[in-house]
């Protein structure tokens, strides 16, 4: 059985289900069609159009006579129909019944079309056993059972447990659909394989470097890679105990496979219809302004023939793999790493200290740290916090100490708000800053009476102090591409699709612990490729501020670690001063 987070169901979309029903049902004056638009606006919360989703009176069925009350599909694929009832009809002594009756021949009919199918009476949903039998004189059977709305008082109220139970029946409805999870997961042992081919065949063409009877695209290519690998030589690879060129090699097979795959997802979610998912489409979903993106556009007329039929392997992988969109895309993305890389290269999960954090533990981590900040760091909206200050007093040590956002409050004044700098680094998939958004949203709920309110001081953090406050860093290619694709969809599932050309991460591709060059300034630092020279710098910039006053995350610790940066050895050295530890490592 699937897990049933897959489906949200809020409270508030119950709440005003409940009360338009009841409203309806004590007019004395509705029908079923009264009814119809209720139920249609509750689906829509749980099954937002926005998101591909359809939920429509009197589908019309392909080949089929058929109208059901209500269907819910998802890009043309229908994943149930709902036949309704007035509310009090016995519906359950009806299905179960031999005798004949009017809804008895609708469920014949409408299981005939091979989907799953529910009953309501708008207070109660059944689901129909779609494994019994469809004959006419044979007994239907209800597989599942929601009390959605119990009558308290003379009034109609959410029943106890309600949501939980409507998620749960709807993971039975859906369960069909939603086993592509594990197709997905499928697809981890053959995307292994062929990043290993990918890294075997790369390393290959380095060694070949210093020949000198090389085709003209074996240049190209090696050129090309050449240039890149020098540019992580001297940044993430520069403390590096290991070879470059292996490390190098492993890094572009991760960025080939966990950009593909990135790509695939979005392009599945994609409402639009489009070709057969193909490599050339890659770059066109992933981040803009970033290393990834810009060596999937440069792809083609870099890569020789010996990496065709691999990369023609990986694009095929992807166009026979099913993806309907309806499972939780955040878990897919932490499970599919964490178990990709086990795979792949345990070696290196094992010595990067790849673990997966429980959410669990995320979200008591974050409630830590907003503690604190309300407790003891006098910051009494916690990691929400804005500092207010007249222009005219602070503005003079702000422009050292913090980037300034001026917004004016009154024809007269203008004020300076300083908000939170926050950083994790070490983010694999963005789990932390993900949590932080939920976390955010949260706290604008609890702060604002007004669901409106709420959301628009929501919208206004994360434009103004998420995409700008807010940094991560990660050494690891894999989980930096898909902590960008994980951060838009936390986004999207909070209700605020964004734009990942116009909102861009802070969230670079870093050995957090390098030391950086000597003799001259980070500036002027050259790279052969402008987007991973830019990110390098800026990471480091950002690293040795001042002013960064949240550091999160749960950083992999390791007693032998490899990190045995001059950068922060120094800073060990000064935290051991006056320390009377017998044992310091």
């Amino acid at each position: 059985m699937l897990k049933q987070e897959y489906f949200e169901v809020p409270i508030k979309a119950l709440n005003d289900y409940a009360i338009r029903v009841n409203k309806d049902y004590k007019s004395g004056t509705a029908t079923e069609l009264t009814y119809y638009d209720d139920l249609k606006r509750f689906l829509e919360e749980i099954f937002p159009p926005k998101k591909g989703y359809l939920v429509q009176s009197g589908y019309k069925i392909k080949g089929s006579s058929n109208r059901p009350d209500l269907t819910v599909a998802f890009k043309n694929i229908v994943l149930f129909h709902i036949e309704a009832k007035l509310p009090n009809t016995q519906l359950e002594s009806i299905i179960k019944s031999e005798s004949n009756h009017r809804l008895k021949d609708q469920i014949l009919r409408y299981r005939n079309e091979g989907v799953q199918l529910l009953i309501t009476d708008f207070k109660h949903i059944y689901l129909i056993d779609s494994k019994v039998p469809n004959k006419p004189k044979a007994k239907q059977n209800i597989k599942f059972e929601c009390i959605l709305l119990d009558e308290v008082n003379d009034k109609l109220k959410p029943a106890k447990n309600a949501v939980t139970n409507l998620k749960r029946l709807l993971t039975y409805t859906c369960e069909e659909h939603l086993q592509t999870i594990s197709n997905i997961k499928n697809l981890i042992h053959p995307l292994a394989d062929i990043a290993k081919v990918i890294r075997d065949k790369t390393l290959i063409l380095l060694k070949k470097s210093q020949l000198s009877n090389l085709s003209k695209l074996e240049q190209v290519a090696i050129n090309y890679l050449t240039s890149i690998r020098d540019d992580f030589k001297k940044s993430i690879f520069r403390e590096e105990l290991e070879n470059e060129d292996i490390l190098f090699s492993d890094l572009f097979a991760q960025t080939i496979v966990y950009g593909a795959f990135s790509a695939w997802m979005k392009y599945c979610q994609s409402l639009e219809e489009e070709e057969n998912f193909t490599l050339q489409l890659v770059g066109e979903f992933l981040p803009y302004g970033s290393f990834i993106r810009d060596l999937f556009l440069t792809l083609k007329s870099k890569i020789p023939t010996e990496f065709k039929r691999i990369l023609k392997e990986l694009e095929l992988r992807f166009q026979k793999t099913e993806y309907k969109g309806l499972v939780n895309t955040e878990s897919i993305i932490t499970t599919f790493y964490s178990d990709f890389l086990n795979l792949y290269d345990p070696v290196t999960a094992k010595n990067r200290g790849v673990v997966y954090t429980p959410q669990e533990i995320v979200d008591f981590i974050i409630c830590g740290i907003d503690f604190m900040l309300k407790r003891w760091l006098d910051k009494p909206s916690g990691l929400i916090s804005e500092d207010i200050f007249d222009s005219t007093v602070q503005e003079a040590s702000l422009k050292i100490n913090q980037t300034r956002i001026i917004e004016p409050f009154d024809n007269k004044k203008k004020k300076i708000i300083r908000r939170l700098r926050i950083l994790d680094p070490a983010a694999g998939t963005m789990a932390f800053a993900c949590g932080l958004l939920h976390f955010a949203k949260e706290s604008f709920l609890n702060k604002y009476s007004q669901p409106a309110l709420a959301k628009s001081a929501f919208q206004k953090w994360v434009k103004e102090t998420f995409f700008n406050n807010v940094y991560a860093f990660e050494i690891l290619m894999a989980p930096y591409v898909l902590g960008h694709i994980r951060t838009f969809l936390s986004l999207e599932n909070l209700g605020l699709p964004l734009n990942s050309e116009e909102f861009q991460l802070n969230y670079f591709l870093m050995n957090t612990l390098m030391t950086p060059p000597k003799n001259r300034k980070i500036e002027e630092w050259i790279f052969n490729n402008q987007e991973i020279g830019r990110e390098i710098k800026e990471a480091l910039q950002i690293r040795d501020r001042r002013d960064i006053f949240v550091i999160m995350g749960n950083p992999p610790y390791n007693i032998s670690s490899q990190n045995n940066c001059e950068w922060i050895n120094e800073k060990i050295n000064d935290y051991k001063v006056g320390l009377k530890e017998k044992n310091l490592k």
